[in-house]
């Protein structure tokens, strides 16, 4: 049996990795401190939508989804 990745999914690891370094662990601290706050347990935190769009621009929201923006 092969179990290594194929070159679609080596570069779709990538392109996660290099997403998660650009745009989420940067604003990793303000996230979390949004959450502590006891105000914001209902919150939907206005940096999440940045990030959503950003990740459907690089086609990487929904990415196992069937129906999703595109297919391994």
């Amino acid at each position: 049996m092969n179990f290594e990745y194929s070159d679609k999914t080596v570069g779709l690891i990538a392109q996660l990795e290099d997403f998660i370094t650009t745009h989420i662990i940067p604003i990793e601290k303000v996230y979390t401190e949004f959450l502590e706050r006891p105000e914001n347990l209902w919150v939907v935190p206005d940096m999440l939508a940045g990030l959503q769009e950003k990740a459907r621009q690089a086609g990487l929201w929904n990415v196992f989804f069937t129906g999703g923006i595109r297919r391994l």
